[in-house]
């Protein structure tokens, strides 16, 4: 479950979409306001569990993981929506479905990071090959 920010919603309304840790952003969706140091971000539609309710909200991911060999990060298909998955909703009106997983519904933006890019460069780059929407039955 993750924190109640109800204390911002309350005065500001509905943000435009909440990021990883289930924040209230009031901005339009950019990569370098949603994550730092990950190399894949995505801006995605998810559905509460508990009420349905639809929520916008960003997924990053960071170039790979390290367990017993280097691994480099699945990127998102249209098979499976256990890549970029955003587990609990946003805290909202006390819901039951806050404490659940969500459903997984499209992805709106994706975007990569080019570690290549120069200083004043732009590093990202969206990948408008990687955003679909999830058909029904997809897990």
């Amino acid at each position: 479950m993750l924190r109640d920010y109800s204390d911002i919603t309350d005065q500001l309304g509905e943000p435009e979409w909440w990021d990883d840790n289930g924040t209230p952003r009031y901005c339009a969706f950019r990569p370098y306001v949603a994550t730092i140091y990950d190399k894949y971000v995505a801006l995605v539609e998810i559905e509460c569990h508990g009420c349905d309710r639809a929520f916008r909200v960003s997924v990053g991911q960071p170039a790979g993981r390290l367990f017993d060999e280097w691994r480099p990060t699945e990127l998102p298909t249209t098979e499976s929506t256990n890549r970029f998955h955003y587990g609990d909703p946003p805290r909202h009106s006390n819901c039951v479905g806050e404490t659940m997983n969500c459903w997984t519904l499209r992805i709106l933006e994706f975007w990569e990071r080019d570690d290549n890019a120069g200083l004043s460069a732009d590093p990202w780059r969206r990948r408008p090959d990687l955003e679909f929407v999830y058909g029904p039955g997809v897990t």
